[in-house]
């Protein structure tokens, strides 16, 4: 269950990183646990009070919904995909930080409407493309993994905003892991 609520957290970190002028590598969302290990190589200090936050808060978040570690883990598994297709741009990721502007602590309204608009994009895009139909998923409860994920990353966009560089430095690292299977697929 860790592994894949890392992998879920690296991959929103990813899609925050937007939102601060820096691109994901194409496939790397989906890879989110490779992209939490490059950060904490590049920055552990500034990186785990943000990974073991985000995993602190969305424990709560779900038990507070008696959503059984079983159920989480399997959603995750379906959902992370979906993050790579249909997760937010830049432009929508810049008006959800502006947006929980001058709020402090995931709880503040400013910061969970942001994330509540954020999940339902996802998960609307996601159900116009199909991407539900024929999975065993669960929109309301990946609207709540994605909100409660959301909203600890907009309640810590100060800390994602230090981290620039760590993040920087991870995605050219990703970029780099993908080039020689990049070669070895064109030869």
């Amino acid at each position: 269950m860790e592994r894949i609520l890392v992998r879920f957290i690296g991959a929103g970190v990813q899609l925050f990183a937007r939102g601060l002028g820096v691109d994901a590598a194409p496939g790397a969302i989906s890879k989110g646990y490779a992209f939490v290990e490059q950060l904490v190589a590049a920055d552990a200090a500034a990186v785990n009070p943000v990974v073991v936050g985000a995993a602190r808060s969305m424990w709560s978040h779900w038990r507070a919904a008696r959503l059984q570690p079983a159920v989480v883990a399997e959603q995750l598994e379906t959902l992370i995909p979906l993050l790579e297709t249909y997760g937010p741009d830049r432009h929508a990721i810049t008006i959800a930080f502006a947006a929980a502007a001058g709020s402090t602590g995931i709880s503040n309204s400013r910061c969970m409407i942001a994330a509540q608009k954020l999940a339902a994009h996802i998960i609307d895009q996601a159900s116009r493309a199909g991407a539900f139909d024929n999975q065993r998923i669960n929109r309301s409860v990946c609207f709540l993994l994605l909100e409660g994920l959301f909203g600890h990353l907009l309640a810590e966009r100060r800390i994602l905003r230090d981290m620039k560089f760590a993040i920087e430095k991870a995605t050219a690292e990703m970029q780099r892991s993908q080039v020689p299977l990049r070669a070895a697929i064109a030869a």
